[in-house]
């Protein structure tokens, strides 16, 4: 019996050590800066850890001092000009901590929306440059700032 239990754990930790490996490897890798950002592009979103872990693929979003840029899987998929936007707000909905925030733009005549989840740190302060370029783009625009409590 006991020469059993212990074949079975030698088993066990032998199947769990590549799938540590590539955990610790995802986990550290992070965010690497990416080409639209050594192209001036400021990176505004972030991705939930369970999303990628699963697979699920969610967008990116970056702004220059013209445009809000939409990319998925490293393809520019939508550039709305920063003066097309009509209202910036935190939603109810909280992600990992963070609050996901609704940009609503004009878009051919239409309003549409996009939601994300900012990337806002101590050391990053990428989402708030954003909500000041938004505000001196077009300033009569809804935009809730992020409070203590708000982000």
């Amino acid at each position: 019996m006991h020469e059993a239990h212990s074949w079975l754990s030698n088993l066990l930790a032998i199947l769990m050590a590549p799938l540590t490996i590539w955990f610790l490897y995802y986990w550290c890798r992070g965010d690497k800066a990416s080409d639209l950002e050594n192209e001036g592009m400021k990176k505004i979103s972030t991705r939930p850890f369970f999303f990628s872990s699963l697979g699920i693929y969610s967008d990116d979003y970056f702004f220059d001092d013209e445009s809000l840029i939409q990319v998925r899987k490293k393809k520019e998929i939508l550039k709305v000009a920063l003066f097309d936007i009509v209202r910036v707000r935190p939603e109810n909905t909280r992600i990992n901590n963070r609050r996901v925030w609704s940009v609503r733009y004009r878009l051919q005549g239409a309003e549409k929306e996009i939601r994300l989840i900012h990337n806002l740190t101590f050391f990053n302060r990428h989402f708030l440059d954003f909500l000041a370029a938004v505000k001196k783009a077009s300033p009569g625009v809804e935009v809730k700032d992020t409070g203590l409590f708000r982000f």
